[in-house]
């Protein structure tokens, strides 16, 4: 789900999600992110195994127009390894101020252990008439 302040932010041009640095960070299950979540935070936050705080850079960033609504994509995210439960992701722009894009719930709790941990986020919807 996006952000509340992300909803306003795109609208005042904060954001250039095609050039500016997208990164996906994963959370334990105790995190409180929701739409009111403005910036990256490492309460929280998984670790362990050669997990990097603030989490991975996305790649192939895309917007498409699909029918009257704008679509934003990306390639899957690849954790080699993270230690312990994740349960949430935080998209968030690393070139603005570490703000928030999206909060994703993952439905249920994962623990990825030593196997990779992919993640493919759904594309979000960024607007429609």
């Amino acid at each position: 789900m996006m952000t509340n302040s992300f909803r306003q932010e795109i609208l005042q041009g904060t954001h250039d999600l095609l050039n500016d640095t997208l990164k996906m960070a994963l959370y334990r299950p105790a995190a409180t992110l929701g739409v009111a979540t403005t910036v990256y935070t490492s309460s929280n936050e998984a670790s362990g195994g050669v997990y990097v705080a603030g989490g991975e850079t996305l790649a192939n960033v895309t917007i498409a127009l699909v029918g009257s609504e704008v679509h934003v994509s990306c390639d899957e995210i690849v954790w080699v390894t993270v230690s312990g439960t994740v349960r949430y992701a935080l998209l968030y722009n690393a070139s603005k101020s570490m703000k928030s894009i999206a909060v994703y719930d993952l439905s249920s709790d994962r623990t990825p252990g030593t196997q990779p941990f992919v993640l493919k986020p759904e594309p979000f919807l960024l607007a429609s008439r």
